[in-house]
């Protein structure tokens, strides 16, 4: 077993000390099918090659040309690192995409990563090249609601802009990322999935008006879910064609004034 580390910070420590250090670890954890180690002094033992398989630390940094593929910087633990008393966060350790490749989503899936933190892992392709493949981690991301385009009877293409969770609510997301409600690339709501104007539509509530037989309000209509802002999961995925589409579930409100 070969370990290698990247130095974060000012922590430093020999080639010969260092792996001393996790072979100890190794014997008293045992192979542990390539997961990472947390090695004395906080440092991780963040790169662990065996035969047929190098395992990396990552955080994606940005989206690559080709859908799936992924440009990364490797990852080193620092447990000085993260806010105060966390225990620590990973930190920026030098290699990457550009001397090492892209990363690959083994299923070829838009991960909506970017600054995400995952396990890559090398593999020979036929021809005895490496490629590193992720299993994407999450396929979801949250959105602030800011726009909405008339699709058709009470449906609508979706705009808005990436938010970050925070600790007392959400902020724009850094990188900033922002879906315009055009075709193509809005947000579509599955909620709104079959709505055609009449009867019972998506959200459960029968818009047949009371001039039509039916106790709906005269005067009240389905809105778009993008009325005040609301932040709301949106989901990216690819079609068999290979087309990245946005999906985001969030129930309809009716609103106006009976007449």
């Amino acid at each position: 077993m070969t370990f290698r580390r990247y130095q974060a910070g000012d922590r430093a420590i020999d080639a010969a000390d260092f792996n001393a250090r996790a072979e100890a670890i190794e014997s008293l954890l045992g192979s542990g099918g390539g997961r990472g180690l947390a090695g004395p002094d906080g440092l991780l033992l963040d790169r662990r090659s065996r035969p047929g398989e190098t395992l990396w630390v990552a955080r994606l940094t940005a989206d690559a040309a080709t859908p799936g593929h992924y440009a990364w910087t490797a990852q080193a633990w620092d447990a000085d690192a993260g806010t105060s008393g966390s225990g620590g966060w990973w930190v920026d350790a030098g290699e990457g995409d550009s001397t090492l490749g892209p990363a690959i989503e083994i299923n070829g899936l838009d991960a909506v990563g970017v600054g995400q933190i995952v396990l890559l892992r090398e593999f020979a392709n036929a021809d005895g090249r490496p490629s590193l493949f992720f299993t994407a981690p999450r396929t979801w991301v949250w959105v602030r609601l800011t726009a909405a385009a008339l699709l058709g009877a009470n449906r609508w293409l979706y705009g808005g802009t990436r938010q970050a969770r925070t600790a007392t609510g959400f902020a724009d997301f850094s990188p900033a990322m922002t879906i315009a409600a055009v075709a193509g690339d809005a947000f579509l709501n599955a909620i709104e999935a079959f709505n055609d104007g009449s009867g019972v539509e998506g959200h459960g509530v029968d818009v047949t008006t009371s001039t039509g037989g039916g106790s709906y309000p005269d005067g009240f209509s389905v809105r778009p879910v993008s009325r005040g802002g609301p932040v709301v999961r949106a989901t990216r995925e690819r079609l068999g064609d290979g087309t990245r589409v946005w999906t985001l579930q969030a129930a309809n409100a009716d609103d106006g004034a009976c007449t």
